[in-house]
């Protein structure tokens, strides 16, 4: 468990770094990922992240959270506007926030 989590560590603090030296274009500019964008892309991990820590911590947050994925499923059929989607529902403004 202890390689698991160092792994992770070192993964979160290459991403981090990865982060903090794009520019604000950079940050806004489509990816070769679905052209999503890096604050789409972080913002729709850290996302997932929360519904995780909910589905063990908050199982009501996690339900309201549910709903709100499968709505946006049934109205976006698209995996950018899903994803846009959620950012918005993040209510960030920049990448410190997330």
């Amino acid at each position: 468990m202890k390689e698991v989590i160092s792994a992770i560590r070192n993964e979160v603090k290459t991403l981090n770094n990865l982060i903090i030296s794009l520019n604000s274009k950079q940050w806004q500019s489509p990816t070769k990922f679905k052209d999503w964008t890096p604050e789409i892309i972080i913002s729709h991990l850290y996302y997932f992240d929360l519904m995780t820590i909910y589905s063990l911590n908050k199982p009501g947050k996690f339900d309201e959270e549910a709903k709100f994925l499968l709505s946006t499923y049934v109205e976006k059929k698209q995996s950018l506007p899903r994803a846009q989607k959620v950012l918005e529902r993040l209510k960030t403004s920049n990448y410190q926030e997330l």
